[in-house]
């Protein structure tokens, strides 16, 4: 008796678990043609939640002859793998903005979540035609992604990357900087929105520690953090950088980060020799100021008061380049001194540029002057303290513009490979500054 109760468990254990089984992928394509429509509606649905990875197995089954379960097929098919060559057929009709048809909106939104893994996965291919389209589709549909695909989209977009060279001198000021920035042949970054709430911050890391405090970086790319050298000892050692990240989608608050390539640094004596530095020469000079145009307001005596300049009506009136609204709420619009190259040079110009008074003596930080050889260029001068150099001023301002050859400024710049060393005078010049009411 023993014997046939632990016999009847056995059955009935076994019973119970090959009815919890679930059907095989046979039984549930039979299912396709029943006489119910609740049994084939089941059994199209039970597919479908299988995912597109039971395509090769629906392939090796033989064709059905019955028209429901032939029509059943081609829709799951469809919902599982045809409609991604739709999307890519449709990919490049999107309108230049990025606005998605509604046939493409559709296509994306219906099967979510596997049509923006395969815009992800488009995107996240190099030198593919249809990069820069899917890229666009992924951030139109951004309000149907999984929190996961935007951190995925967030990981295959930004790069960290370093222009530091791989020595440098333990000079005050010299930096390595490590730049935030999109991958490359993607010009595209999701909208920062309120309810996105992105932010991020960059840490440099040297021979595994960090190096003074992380930076917060006020946007998602082209953003660069600058880590002091002099905290690191003279030799050789290896950094790298992390970009640490937040973001909110869809209520849910995700973190992450990004690591870049480990590279070698050396940190050079504070002594070491300026490699880059052409040495001095009258020559170099010459070549540097018969190239380098430096202009400002062009100004003539007042016939009425010859001790005065007024602003010469010979040539045709500058523009001002900048409007400055100053702490006492005062507006002023500035005419500037500008600097252009008008031949090719043989060295590269790295000038902190400086700004000295005629009338009250003192010297200003005017910003800086890089140029690479064998280039033209041009752009114009400003003081980098605009409230100290123009309070209390207005009308035509005498400076001496006096240009300083700045190791600093060659060592962050990675195409300077030979600059100017000499000092150069540009001689007195003008800016015109005009309140307005």
């Amino acid at each position: 008796m023993v014997r046939i109760a632990c016999l009847i468990a056995l059955v009935s254990v076994v019973s119970t678990s090959l009815a919890d089984a679930p059907p095989s992928l046979a039984d549930l394509v039979r299912q396709l043609s029943d006489s119910k429509f609740a049994v084939r509606e089941a059994a199209q649905q039970a597919i479908l939640k299988r995912g597109e990875g039971i395509i090769p197995e629906l392939d090796k089954f033989s064709k059905p002859t019955d028209p429901e379960t032939l029509e059943r097929l081609k829709k799951i098919r469809h919902a599982l793998e045809t409609y991604k060559d739709e999307i890519r057929e449709l990919l490049p009709m999107m309108q230049s903005y990025g606005a998605l048809g509604e046939s493409l909106r559709h296509l994306i939104i219906d099967p979510q979540p596997g049509s923006l893994n395969l815009l992800l996965a488009i995107a996240n291919t190099p030198r593919h035609p249809l990069r820069s389209c899917a890229v666009q589709a992924f951030i139109a549909s951004r309000q149907v992604a999984t929190v996961d695909q935007v951190d995925t989209f967030i990981q295959q977009s930004l790069v960290l990357r370093s222009t530091c060279r791989p020595k440098l001198p333990a000079l005050s000021g010299v930096p390595i900087p490590i730049e935030v920035r999109l991958c490359e042949d993607l010009n595209t970054w999701l909208p920062l929105e309120d309810n996105f709430g992105y932010r991020s911050r960059t840490t440099c890391y040297v021979d595994g520690k960090s190096l003074g405090r992380a930076y917060p970086h006020p946007y998602a790319y082209a953003s660069i953090s600058r880590h002091d050298v002099r905290e690191i000892a003279v030799g050789k050692h290896t950094f790298h950088g992390v970009l640490d990240y937040e973001f909110t989608h869809r209520g849910q608050k995700r973190t992450g980060k990004i690591v870049s390539e480990q590279r070698p640094i050396e940190i050079m004596p504070l002594d070491s020799v300026d490699d880059l530095a052409v040495p001095k020469s009258v020559d170099t000079t010459n070549l540097v100021r018969a190239a380098l145009i430096v202009e400002g307001v062009p100004i003539e005596r007042d016939q009425q008061a010859p001790a005065l300049v007024v602003q010469t009506t010979k040539f045709v009136a500058v523009e001002p380049q900048v409007t400055v609204v100053l702490d006492t709420k005062k507006l002023i619009t500035v005419v500037c001194p500008q600097w252009r190259l008008q031949a090719f040079l043989p060295v590269d110009l790295c000038f902190n540029v400086e700004f000295r008074d005629v009338q009250s003596g003192n010297v200003y930080d005017a910003g800086t002057i890089c140029a690479l050889r064998s280039s033209t260029t041009g752009s114009y001068l400003f003081p980098k303290n605009p409230e100290s150099f123009f309070r209390g001023r207005e009308g035509l301002v005498a400076v001496e513009i006096v240009l300083k050859p700045s190791r600093l400024l060659a060592l962050e710049t990675p195409s300077v490979t030979r600059y100017c060393s000499d000092e150069i005078s540009v001689g007195v010049q003008y800016l015109k500054i005009v309140p307005l009411k």
